[in-house]
């Protein structure tokens, strides 16, 4: 079953190319990070077949002064409801975001405070220029309860020219899947 084409294959296609990473789920949903053609603008989509045809879901897009400033080329990662997460920047930096088409949640990004056995740490890079280099490796997880794994480099709270290495996470989902609630810290 074809879900979406870019381009290259139907000139109406809105999709001018795929990122080479995808997520899917048992219910067939896909997640994929995507360039529109309209513009050429980076987009996070969760297509969904129905019976004979395809429900298309923008989950968020790249706007230069909105919440989305760019979307990186990792795979996302999606759960059995369809809840997206995706690394991207916003105005502070790196971050991880999940949606679900109606709602989009920074997850955590660039000096978020977390706790380490260490003592208090916060998300980031301790080198002179730290928007020049990742401050998470490779792709988020996810699993069907919203609960967000993901790996992240380390400063000592107040303190960026130290480096404490790097640290696996999880963001466990308050409440409902969707976020409703918001994160308890990870």
């Amino acid at each position: 079953t074809t879900l979406a084409v870019d381009t290259a294959t139907n000139a109406a296609s809105p999709y001018r190319r795929f990122d080479n990473g995808l997520a899917y789920n048992n219910a067939g949903q896909v997640a994929v990070v995507l360039n529109l053609d309209a513009g050429n603008v980076r987009a996070v989509y969760r297509f969904t077949p129905n019976g004979g045809g395809v429900d298309a879901v923008e989950i968020a897009r790249v706007e230069p002064t909105g919440t989305i400033r760019n979307i990186e080329s990792f795979a996302p990662a999606m759960n059995a409801a369809g809840l997206v997460v995706f690394r991207a920047r916003d105005a502070n930096g790196q971050a991880l975001y999940a949606g679900d088409g109606a709602t989009l949640v920074r997850v955590i990004g660039k000096e978020d405070p977390v706790m380490t056995d260490l003592g208090p740490g916060r998300i980031g890079q301790h080198i002179d220029n730290p928007d020049s280099w990742p401050i998470f490796s490779g792709a988020p997880g996810i699993n069907d309860q919203g609960d967000i794994a993901f790996i992240g480099a380390l400063h000592p709270e107040g303190d960026t020219q130290v480096e404490w290495g790097s640290g696996v996470f999880v963001a466990y989902a308050e409440g409902d899947a969707i976020f409703s609630d918001g994160f308890e810290g990870p």
